[in-house]
């Protein structure tokens, strides 16, 4: 079980790393939800017009979460009294805490499955989930973006979830060193719901309460790995989610016919305007 004792209980366990720590920490509370919403703004506004602008996004996202990662393990590692055990990287307390892990598993597992089965026998005519545009134009809709979003998938629950329920939950611990750490979770699910910006207030608040669920499980195993196996089999089920979106799209693409996103194109689209020339 993660407590008061595993976590740091002063800013100064950061030792040299303490600014690094805490400019980490207000990225993550501010700067990432502005860059998550220009990047996403700009993407569907290219989304439309180029067939390739999803696979682009994706591999950004990529790049991105396994840097702020990187950075955060960096930290980790420079910080004298602060150890991965601190942030999660360890496995779950004993048999209860393996036995939760093995459950909550298996209980996303089943819920993905049960969804790509329900879309499979509709031949994917069904309904999209009522949600935000945001999320639904992420969608992957080819045999090459389901690929390249299952590394999204498995990127996103291992990043997320060392950076927001273990960094960013130790680091919050250590900022207020009286507060519990169920405190601590909950004003680290707030940034994770912020991160979350780009899909508007419903995207906030549901995300925020996926943070509350996967930092329980957090605190009941002791570890991460049991938030990282659900997080990755909830995004997963995205990729069943997009065969809903391939009608759509098709209608779309008679309406105006897409092109490649060039070298020239992606100036454009990251630095300036995506109107046409």
């Amino acid at each position: 079980m993660i407590d008061r004792v595993l976590v740091p209980s002063e800013l100064s366990a950061y030792g040299t790393a303490t600014a690094a720590a805490l400019l980490i920490g207000g990225y993550l509370l501010v700067g990432e939800p502005y860059v998550g919403a220009v990047l996403h703004r700009r993407f569907e506004a290219a989304a439309h017009r180029y067939e390739d602008a999803r696979r682009w996004l994706y591999r950004r996202l990529l790049l991105l979460e396994w840097g702020l990662a990187a950075l955060c393990l960096a930290t980790v590692a420079l910080a004298p009294h602060v150890d991965l055990a601190a942030v999660g990287v360890r496995p779950p307390d004993a048999a209860l805490g393996w036995g939760i892990s093995a459950a909550a598993a298996l209980a996303a597992l089943a819920f993905a499955v049960t969804t790509a089965r329900e879309i499979a026998r509709s031949g994917g005519s069904g309904q999209l989930p009522a949600g935000s545009e945001a999320v639904v134009v992420m969608l992957p809709r080819t045999p090459v973006e389901r690929r390249l979003f299952a590394l999204v998938a498995v990127t996103a629950g291992v990043c997320e979830e060392l950076v927001f329920r273990g960094y960013l939950t130790a680091l919050v611990a250590a900022l207020v060193p009286g507060a519990p750490v169920w405190v601590c979770l909950v004003a680290a699910a707030v940034a994770f719901g912020l991160a979350h910006l780009y899909q508007g207030a419903p995207g906030v608040v549901g995300t925020f309460l996926v943070g509350i669920a996967l930092g329980g499980l957090y605190v009941v195993t002791g570890s991460l790995l049991a938030p990282v196996l659900v997080h990755v089999l909830i995004d997963l089920r995205a990729i069943s989610l997009g065969r809903l979106a391939v009608a759509p799209l098709t209608e779309a693409a008679h309406a105006e016919p897409t092109r490649h996103l060039r070298r020239g194109a992606v100036r454009q689209w990251v630095f300036g305007s995506t109107r046409e020339r």
